[in-house]
């Protein structure tokens, strides 16, 4: 909150947490949402595009570390022609500062991480919320693919954002929902774009 200038609504989302964070979460923010249990990132993040009133709706996760003056930055960059889903790169992922620029100087992609995701107002209208069948891996990548498919740009700001991902998946939850999403996305051109040297063979990902 210290490094946020611009002017923001805030929304904090417990997702079924056990210790007392939405106690605390009530104490600075009016917008307060608890999950009794835990669901999932695509459940969560659907409660908070619920209630927000912003144009642009941002997901921040908690272990990113955001640096002064990012949102005010973000905000002026989504509004580039035809921006619906904008965000930082990653420490994590510093091999996009790599990729070629539009001519605005952003960074047009297939998908970004949700770490930092920011969602105009309109891209949301058109793609509606993110699907809670992935709770455990790709409802980033998905909701990104979808808004691309409704016309709008997903891009990348070329400057990192420190991310210190803290939490682990185990393998078994992750493969709850990949199955779901390659059977949905698999053989679809984006995806292929996406992830060219990713196959799914029915059970697993492959190298190709």
């Amino acid at each position: 909150m210290r490094n946020t200038r611009a002017p923001y609504e805030l929304i904090l989302v417990d997702d079924g947490s056990i210790d007392n964070s939405y106690l605390y979460f009530r104490t600075i923010t009016s917008k307060a949402i608890r999950s009794r249990i835990n669901r999932g990132v695509p459940f969560s993040r659907n409660l908070g595009l619920a209630v927000a009133d912003g144009d642009l709706i941002v997901f921040i996760d908690n272990d990113v570390v955001v640096h002064p003056g990012w949102l005010s930055k973000l905000i002026t960059e989504s509004q580039n022609a035809n921006v619906g889903i904008i965000g930082y790169i990653p420490t994590d992922e510093s091999y996009k500062l790599q990729y070629p620029r539009s001519a605005d100087g952003l960074i047009d992609v297939y998908e970004i991480a949700g770490a930092c995701l920011g969602v105009t107002r309109e891209a949301f209208d058109r793609t509606g919320f993110f699907d809670k069948n992935l709770r455990f891996v790709n409802d980033d990548t998905d909701y990104c693919f979808r808004t691309y498919l409704n016309g709008f740009r997903v891009t990348l700001i070329p400057e990192l954002i420190q991310h210190n991902p803290h939490r682990t998946v185990s393998i078994d939850k992750k493969n709850e929902s990949r199955p779901y999403f390659w059977e949905k996305w698999g053989d679809t051109w984006i995806c292929k774009a996406a992830f060219p040297h990713l196959k799914w063979d029915g059970k697993k990902l492959i190298s190709i």
